[in-house]
């Protein structure tokens, strides 16, 4: 297998190709992934040193695999065992985990990402030393981005599905709380975004706040995850900002919301001058 996946007449679709057999012959009983596994473990014992002659080796391995990833016949943990964290450089597990975000985002999809990301628990950890995986993050910003976002809309959906059915605040927040791990100004963004919009009403050719549904509802579940943090008091004014210009600026909505948000306390006047 690494005698054949980066020889230079071997391309992307090749290597497809070959993993999609390996998924015909699983499916059909002629393999087992317990013999995938066999002979992955001993890739894994020379994977450094082939990594020195073959810079793309982690690129080549995911294209390989790939179509077993999206069959969901290996896990990332098949391709990643503790033990090449242990013998090599913490570059060699950024490479890795770089490379497989990067597939998995562009070949499949930031939904199965996330999803696979949170259902196999997957920890930073596992494949950096805990002090780089900020550095990674900020890094890797836009391959982060892209799968955290994906998440974040998801629940905003099912919260604005929830607003729809007229669920109160607690249970909004209730949803949030099991489905949200960290709260970040992505989040407060769309999250604003959605909980506004829902509060604004069409009627009479003109946009009106309906102050009612945005007190009881909007209020408190931007009041608990705004939390007096000033970077997302100002991700939650942009956002309405956003939101009132692409209504093209109907009169009095803008100050409206400003205003209520003021009264209850969500967002101090420092906030507005900033």
């Amino acid at each position: 297998m690494t005698d054949y996946l980066h020889l230079r007449h071997v391309g992307k679709l090749q290597r497809r190709y070959l993993g999609n057999i390996i998924v015909y012959l699983t499916n059909y009983n002629y393999l087992s992934i317990q013999h995938f596994n066999i002979a992955y473990k001993q890739f894994c014992e020379i994977a450094s040193d082939l990594a020195l002659d073959i810079p793309d080796l982690w690129k080549y391995i995911i294209e390989f695999t790939g179509p077993l990833i999206k069959k969901k016949l290996i896990t990332i943990y098949d391709l990643w065992y503790k033990q090449l964290k242990e013998d090599n450089a913490p570059s060699f597990g950024k490479r890795f985990l770089k490379t497989f975000l990067d597939y998995c985002l562009r070949e499949i999809g930031p939904s199965f990402t996330r999803t696979i990301w949170k259902k196999t628990n997957i920890k930073w950890t596992d494949f950096l030393d805990e002090k780089e995986v900020m550095s990674f993050i900020e890094t890797n910003s836009a391959i982060v981005f892209e799968f955290k976002e994906d998440n974040f809309n998801s629940v905003t959906d099912n919260v604005e599905l929830l607003l729809k059915q007229e669920a109160a605040a607690d249970c909004i927040i209730d949803y949030i709380n099991g489905n949200v791990g960290d709260i970040d100004k992505q989040f407060i963004r769309i999250l604003a975004t959605k909980l506004c919009d829902f509060a604004i009403s069409y009627k009479e050719n003109s946009y009106k706040l309906e102050t009612d549904c945005f007190q009881k509802i909007c209020i408190p579940v931007l009041q608990r995850y705004i939390d007096s943090k000033g970077e997302f008091e100002l991700e939650c004014l942009y956002s309405m900002q956003q939101l009132v210009a692409r209504f093209e600026h109907p009169r009095g909505v803008l100050s409206d919301l400003l205003g209520e948000l003021y009264d209850a306390d969500v967002i101090p006047q420092d906030s507005f001058i900033k």
